[in-house]
């Protein structure tokens, strides 16, 4: 069978084929569950391993044998996103791409400064500028990542600095 990337993928008539049988392994009994992790990796079990992990662990292999992995890039985004989870930090999601007629507002030092997403560019006050830094730059007279004066991107946390001690 082909997956979606056009990589061959083999699985014996006793493996998982479709996404149908992802719903399927949540009725399975425990002791089928390890069986099919056997069939499927091949390897021994992790002593004593959770239902929801095996059931986790199965599904992730069914997708990934059908669709493929994802890409390291991808996984290093998830793991930081984790990271800053596991630390109580909060993300927004970034859009790359502003769509036309998206009104973006912003204060700015008493002054609610209203910017217009076009096709092409940004209208604000009646002209027409290439990016929303530019525009930023307009209003603070300081040099500022556009998406990040108007909320479209979170800032990310500061590292702190060593400490004299800890160089010592």
């Amino acid at each position: 069978m082909w997956g979606r990337r056009g990589l061959m993928v083999t699985l014996s008539a006793n493996c998982i084929e479709t996404p149908a049988d992802i719903k399927e392994l949540v009725s399975l009994s425990t002791e089928e569950l390890r069986m099919r992790w056997m069939q499927i990796f091949k390897r021994l079990l992790p002593p004593n391993p959770r239902r929801e992990f095996l059931i986790g662990s199965l599904a992730y292999e069914l997708q990934v044998r059908t669709h493929g992995a994802l890409k390291a890039r991808s996984l290093g985004a998830l793991g930081l996103f984790a990271k800053d989870l596991a630390k109580g930090l909060q993300h927004q999601t970034e859009s790359k791409a502003i769509r036309p007629g998206t009104r973006l507002l912003r204060t700015w030092q008493g002054d609610t400064h209203e910017v217009l997403a076009l096709e092409k560019g940004f209208s604000y006050r009646g002209e027409t500028y290439a990016s929303l830094s530019v525009i930023a730059r307009c209003i603070t007279g300081a040099r500022w990542s556009g998406p990040l004066f108007f909320g479209l991107k979170v800032p990310r946390p500061k590292k702190p600095k060593p400490s004299m001690e800890e160089g010592a």
